[in-house]
């Protein structure tokens, strides 16, 4: 087998193709950056559910963009020091909490599109007004979004799910989000490997309230 030089590169989902080079033996998913270090935000008025069970939850949209798939096959017989591995990464847009986060994650060795895995939480602080009484114009206080992700690795199905708090009243609300992923690949085969890599447009998808 000849020697292979391992290349560490960071690479951003929407460059991936761009950035594809068949000499490479392995190219690693990190995901999107969000938008910058936490910043402070207004507590966002965002869609509540519906008390009344027989409406309709209100919706929100995510946007998911920058979406990266990367799959690295060794070939039989072949010792390679990177093990097989399938990777997806991407940005993730909030319309209602008004934040964006970015998930990456390897498909696990058991995990036939069920799994749900940890993208980055972000941790926002707020600025709301104090009342009169309090002697303050300003009053500062925080709450974290959290977000995880599924993926159907064999039908192309993206799941999201998100948990973030709206209103004055710092309310937790949850929602989820279910997109299939319409593909665009090249796929790389030296003999000793082979490499597949994946981007997908932008989409912007309705996301059901808790």
């Amino acid at each position: 087998m000849m020697h292979i030089c391992l290349i560490l590169a960071v690479v951003c989902a929407a460059s991936a193709l761009s950035a594809f080079d068949a000499a490479t033996p392995a190219i690693l998913l990190q995901p999107p950056a969000a938008d910058g270090a936490d910043v402070t935000y207004a507590v966002p008025e965002c869609p509540l559910p519906q008390q009344d069970s027989t409406v309709a939850p209100a919706a929100a949209n995510f946007v998911v963009r920058e979406f990266a798939y990367l799959k690295y096959v060794v070939a039989p017989g072949q010792i390679d020091p990177l093990p097989n591995t399938t990777q997806v990464a991407f940005a993730l847009d909030n319309s209602a909490a008004g934040v964006t986060t970015a998930c990456s994650f390897n498909r696990g060795t058991y995990d036939e599109g069920e799994a749900w895995y940890p993208c980055g939480d972000r941790t926002i602080e707020t600025t709301t007004a104090a009342a009169p009484e309090d002697g303050a114009q300003q009053k500062q206080s925080q709450y974290t979004v959290k977000t995880s992700a599924r993926f159907e690795w064999d039908r192309w199905v993206l799941a999201v799910r998100q948990s973030w708090v709206c209103g004055g009243s710092m309310s937790p609300v949850s929602a989820q989000a279910v997109t299939t992923v319409q593909p665009a690949c090249q796929t790389s085969d030296t003999g000793s490997y082979t490499i597949q890599q994946c981007t997908a447009p932008d989409a912007t998808i309705g996301a059901d309230l808790d």
